[in-house]
C-alpha cells in the first residue's frame, strides 16, 4: 500500500551505498551528496504523502528528522571526536525517511547503526588491534542501521512493544 514511497526509498537505497563506500574509503560524508539528499527525500516523499491522501506521514518524518538530527548534533558537541560532522549533516535525511514510515522505525533504525557501529568498533579492536581511540568511519553503520530500519524497523519495533506488554 505504500507503493507512492518506492522511488523516495530507492534513491535513499542509493545515497547510502554511496555513502557508505565513500566513508569506509575515505572517512568523508561529502556535502555535495548528503546537502541535496534532504530536499530530494523531501520533494518525493511529500509526493508520496499527497498520493496516500496521509500527509501527517511527511509530519512526523520531519519531526524525527529534527528530532534526529538535533540528537546528532548534540552528540557530536559533547564528544567532537567521536561523531563526525557529516553524519551529523546525514542524520536528519535518515530521520526523515524513517520517521516517514513511523516511530519504531526511527528507534530501530537509529539504534540499529549504533549497535553495529559498536560491534565493528569491538571486532576491529580485537581483531585489527586498534584502540578505543581509533577513528572508525560511523557512515556505513548509519545508513546499514538506517536501511533495516526501512525494512523491518516497523515491524521489530511493533513485536518489541507487544513483548513488553505481554511480559
Amino acid at each position: 500500500g505504500l507503493g507512492w514511497a518506492v522511488p523516495a526509498y530507492l534513491a535513499l537505497a542509493f545515497v547510502c551505498v554511496v555513502l557508505a563506500v565513500i566513508d569506509a574509503t575515505t572517512r568523508l560524508l561529502p556535502n555535495r551528496i548528503t546537502y541535496p539528499a534532504f530536499p530530494v527525500l523531501l520533494g518525493l516523499l511529500l509526493v508520496a504523502s499527497v498520493g496516500l491522501g496521509d500527509l501527517g506521514r511527511l509530519s512526523r518524518g520531519l519531526l524525527a528528522a529534527v528530532a534526529v538530527g538535533a540528537f546528532f548534533l548534540a552528540l557530536a558537541l559533547i564528544s567532537p571526536r567521536g561523531m563526525g560532522l557529516g553524519d551529523v549533516k546525514l542524520a536528519p535525511t535518515l530521520g526523515l525517511a524513517l520517521g516517514w514510515l513511523s516511530w519504531g522505525a526511527v528507534a530501530f533504525g537509529i539504534f540499529a547503526g549504533f549497535l553495529l557501529g559498536g560491534v565493528a568498533g569491538l571486532a576491529a579492536i580485537a581483531v585489527a588491534g586498534l584502540t578505543r581511540k581509533s577513528l572508525l568511519p560511523f557512515g556505513p553503520w548509519l545508513v546499514t542501521g538506517a536501511i533495516l530500519g526501512v525494512l523491518a524497523g516497523a515491524d521489530v519495533a511493533a513485536w518489541y512493544a507487544r513483548s513488553l506488554i505481554g511480559s
